[in-house]
């Protein structure tokens, strides 16, 4: 038996359960680590579920930054330095990037506070998770105010891409799962993933054979 949930019952739920509700309804999300530097060098790393493709000519990616009620270290050090990693979780160091969840004051370094180790490409001035098995190095491009909820969407530019050998298909597919990388649902509940087929490309030529 299906069960509706109205409106007017999803805003009347208590805060921590309609904060779960929401953020699990929209199915699995990325799970990265978005790192940054501040103006005087220090690193600062978070993690995000909202990292998105925007794009592949050129190669662009979104995330979302919640509304600035806070200090959000991340958004002001992109904004400053214009250039960040995303950084993909997996199996290795969930625990960690959980960890950078939470309020640390501006000057500490969740590098060092979660215990995850800052890793330098290609004299890229902002580190890379060295965990992290696919790494990016973006540079901003712009940045939209959505304010129907005062969020930023951060649009960054690939730069390059770090990665093992091995992952690259010959039809420049990824295997995401060799990487090891999660995903994640609601805001503190990580899976692993099983792939299920390749499908084939879908064309006029093939609908019309159906």
């Amino acid at each position: 038996m299906q069960q509706v949930f109205t409106l007017d019952e999803i805003m009347g739920m208590d805060k921590i359960p309609r904060i779960n509700f929401m953020n699990s309804i929209s199915g699995f999300k990325s799970a990265n680590l978005i790192a940054s530097i501040d103006d005087k060098g220090q690193p600062n790393v978070a993690i995000f579920s909202s990292v998105i493709h925007l794009g592949s000519k050129p190669p662009f990616f979104g995330f979302i930054s919640r509304p600035a009620s806070v200090d959000r270290h991340t958004l002001s050090n992109i904004l400053a330095n214009k250039y960040y990693t995303i950084n993909h979780i997996n199996t290795s160091n969930y625990t960690q990037a959980h960890q950078t969840s939470g309020k640390y004051a501006q000057g500490v370094s969740e590098f060092e506070a979660c215990n995850l180790e800052e890793a330098y490409v290609n004299d890229f001035k902002v580190p890379f998770v060295n965990s992290s098995k696919i790494k990016l190095a973006m540079k901003l491009v712009e940045k939209h105010h959505i304010t129907a909820n005062d969020t930023i969407l951060v649009v960054g530019k690939l730069v390059f891409a770090v990665m093992p050998k091995n992952l690259k298909g010959d039809d420049g597919t990824l295997s995401i799962e060799n990487a090891n990388t999660l995903t994640i649902s609601g805001i503190n509940n990580y899976h692993e993933t099983k792939k299920l087929a390749s499908l084939p490309y879908v064309t006029t030529e093939s609908i019309r054979k159906q």
